[in-house]
């Protein structure tokens, strides 16, 4: 698992990367050591809205992106074979959104 910076121009607060296993790269992308790892993105937030993203993200987020996970690494070889996303997004309300990658 390896955790990076989103930024804030995304919208997204949280967002997870399955990586698959990429053995005909021929040394571009990947790097075999991520092969078939999670990647988790934060994003920063300004202040006034951190206590309600905190709230969402406990409460909704996090659970769900546990859930994923666990779910991922149960998942068929299919499943695995190929890249996937799930990003999270906290409205000013606190109201969160779930961006599924087979919407996209």
């Amino acid at each position: 698992m390896r955790f990076w910076w989103l930024t804030q121009e995304s919208g997204e607060l949280l967002a997870v990367e399955w990586l698959p296993e990429q053995r005909g790269n021929y040394g571009g992308g990947t790097h075999p050591k991520l092969w078939e790892t999670f990647m988790i993105w934060v994003s920063p937030l300004p202040s006034a809205r951190r206590a309600a993203a905190r709230q969402a993200l406990r409460a909704e987020a996090l659970p769900a992106l546990a859930a994923w996970i666990a779910a991922a690494r149960n998942a068929p070889e299919g499943w695995r074979a190929a890249r996937h996303s799930r990003s999270w997004q906290v409205g000013d309300d606190g109201s969160v959104t779930c961006l599924d990658d087979r919407c996209r």
